[in-house]
């Protein structure tokens, strides 16, 4: 690259030469008589036209001044220090907050592991919603038997379950602007009194709903007569569009029955069921059939059921407000817990 050697020899103004040279080189002029060589001055190189000078914490790339590793851009043009958010084990920040990684799950502030090889009904690989076949369903699908992996629709807003093929479906229903989002776990609501009418044998299950703002847990004890009613603020906004990761989990213990809701990976609700019916919590019941079931709420609703036996269990989905009348969903795991 040219330079310019300045340097001063005696009282005579500095000389320019130009040379291969770096940028603050030191250099030498050599004045050669008769093969004799003699250094008569010395001198550090500056590049004309060289890259201009940077900001603090900033160098030049070759077109621009940018910001040195471990600095960012403010918006001002000032680089300024990186904020380094340090998330517990086997979480990530999202952004704005600490989140668990992704086969974790938060309790009580710690990300611990997803059971895994327990699961029981999985919507990609039972429900076939990622095998490229789009279709709606608007009464059945699969087997429908006990534990026979399929699923129907019911309720009063003719709901219809349109799958688009790539793991994601949408329960439509009635009309109006959904809101709402219920899981029930351990039912038995579709079942029949041997004598008819609403009894033991019609246990609705314990149930989790999910609105924009809050989370409700209640128990069905048989269909439309509740208990043990409990809501909480998620502390979020949930807008149309927007996926969100939900896990509701039962855990039978010794004449109680604990829940927990998860929202993205951050616990969000407890609640438990204390001295539960001998119905409620009948293991032998609830293996001959049980399914769980996901509703959407609108001035109609529409449940889905599937047909997965279980006890002792975690629901996980995604889902979104699709703004209308439906409710995406996909990646939706029925685990024994």
């Amino acid at each position: 690259m040219p330079a310019t050697v300045h340097c001063k020899v005696g009282n005579r103004k500095p000389k320019r030469i130009t040379k291969k040279a770096v940028d603050g080189e030191k250099v030498e002029i050599i004045q050669d008589v008769g093969g004799v060589k003699t250094v008569i001055a010395q001198g550090t190189v500056k590049i004309e036209g060289g890259p201009p000078t940077c900001q603090e914490h900033a160098h030049w790339d070759g077109t621009k001044c940018v910001c040195d590793t471990g600095f960012h851009d403010d918006g001002t043009g000032k680089c300024v220090p990186d904020v380094i958010h340090t998330c517990p084990e086997n979480a990530h920040w999202d952004g704005t907050k600490c989140v668990c990684n992704t086969g974790y799950h938060d309790e009580s502030g710690v990300c611990v592991k997803d059971p895994v090889g327990n699961t029981l009904w999985d919507s990609n690989i039972d429900g076939k919603w990622n095998n490229g076949v789009k279709r709606t369903v608007t009464d059945s699908e699969g087997d429908i038997g006990p534990n026979g992996k399929g699923l129907y629709t019911a309720a009063s807003g003719n709901p219809k379950l349109v799958v688009d093929g790539d793991g994601v479906a949408h329960l439509v229903t009635g009309s109006g602007e959904c809101e709402d989002l219920s899981i029930k776990l351990d039912s038995r609501h579709q079942e029949k009194e041997p004598g008819g009418g609403k009894g033991p044998n019609t246990f609705g299950g314990w149930g989790c709903s999910i609105d924009r703002k809050e989370i409700g847990m209640k128990t069905e004890s048989w269909h439309n007569f509740h208990e043990n009613s409990k809501k909480v603020s998620h502390g979020l906004s949930i807008k149309n569009n927007e996926w969100h990761k939900v896990r509701f989990q039962c855990k039978h213990g010794d004449n109680i029955v604990n829940f927990e809701c998860f929202i993205d990976g951050v616990s969000k609700m407890k609640h438990s069921h204390k001295n539960p019916k001998p119905f409620m919590v009948d293991k032998a019941l609830l293996e001959k059939n049980s399914y769980f079931w996901l509703r959407s709420n609108n001035s109609d609703h529409g449940r889905i059921y599937v047909l997965a036996i279980h006890y002792s269990a975690a629901l996980e989905l995604e889902f979104k407000f699709d703004g209308g009348n439906s409710v995406g969903l996909r990646n939706v795991k029925l685990i024994a817990v």
